[in-house]
Formats: structure tokens, C-alpha cells, sequence
């Protein structure tokens, strides 16, 4: 499940694994990841091109991404595509 979100924030951090590339918004304490699914590595829409620092708005479907208990965090923002 997850809901319909836009917010707008400062990017603290960058990275990608392999489903896609993130970006990391927010204060540390309360840091979301913004995810951008890719299905190869060299080919679709990139979320590069920000830097750190940078104020972004974001629209996406937000939802949890946790795996072990608690369940109470790794929150996450989905998006489908980079808009600048």
C-alpha cells in the first residue's frame, strides 16, 4: 500500500543499488529515500544530475520498505520518472 505525496526538501545523499538509484532528502534524523525503479543499469531515466544541496520537489507514492522488526521505518518515496 502507499499514498500519493509531493514534498520538497534538500538532497543529503545519492546512491543506487540493484533495482535503481536513490536519493536521500531530508535531515539525517529523518532522512526518505527517494527511489527510481530502473530494470538495467545503462538505459531509461536517471536520477542523476542533482547534487548535494540541492532543493527538489518530489511527487511520488510513498511507502515502507522494511524488511526486519520493528516495521516502524525505511520509509521511501517511488517515482516513476526524472523531471528537472
Amino acid at each position: 500500500m502507499g499514498v500519493l505525496v509531493t514534498i520538497q526538501n534538500i538532497i543529503t545523499g545519492e546512491n543506487q543499488n540493484g533495482g535503481g538509484d536513490l536519493l536521500l532528502i531530508g535531515p539525517r534524523r529523518y532522512e526518505l529515500n527517494v527511489f527510481l525503479p530502473r530494470t538495467r543499469r545503462d538505459s531509461g531515466p536517471q536520477l542523476s544530475g542533482f547534487h548535494l544541496g540541492d532543493r527538489i520537489r518530489v511527487t511520488g507514492i510513498a511507502s515502507q520498505y522494511c524488511t526486519l522488526p520493528p516495521y516502524d521505518r525505511y520509509f521511501q518515496i517511488l517515482v516513476r520518472t526524472r523531471r528537472r
